[in-house]
């Protein structure tokens, strides 16, 4: 007999696009996304953000080399995709 499949957890899913809008939205939060542009940390000091690192700082993406830095221009949001909840051997207790 076939076993039916129960889930461990429930899926909440929103589209991209409208979470964005939401975001964006928000009172005042272009101020705050733009502080971090500001911030400097020292060389060679311990890391404890992403925005203190030189390269995300230096990066310009498929740009030309000669443009300045991609996250350097107001306004400019980068984004990355994380998946926490993959387990290839199974589900996990």
């Amino acid at each position: 007999m076939k076993q039916k499949f129960i889930p461990t957890k429930h899926f909440i899913y929103q589209p991209f696009k409208n979470w964005l809008a939401r975001f964006l939205q928000q009172a005042g939060i272009m101020e705050i996304l733009n502080q971090n542009h500001q911030s400097q940390t020292p060389k060679g000091s311990p890391k404890s953000d992403i925005w203190d690192v030189f390269v995300w700082r230096r990066f310009t993406g498929t740009r030309n080399i000669n443009d300045p830095p991609f996250m350097s221009i107001t306004g400019a949001l980068a984004f990355s995709i994380n998946v926490d909840w993959f387990n290839a051997h199974g589900k996990s207790t």
